[in-house]
């Protein structure tokens, strides 16, 4: 995505839902917060400057 992930609209949502009723049934998962980069397996190497 070219950006590194905001706190409160990236990051959040996910909180919230693994803190959710909606939750309850999920168990044994493993969420990837990344924008995808996991998928290609490209590796956290953002430029900040």
């Amino acid at each position: 995505m070219g950006r590194i992930g905001d706190v409160e609209s990236d990051i959040a949502p996910v909180a919230v839902f693994l803190a959710s009723e909606g939750c309850r049934y999920m168990t044994g998962n493993t969420l990837f917060v990344d924008g995808g980069g996991h998928i290609n397996g490209s590796s956290w190497n953002p430029d900040l400057d």
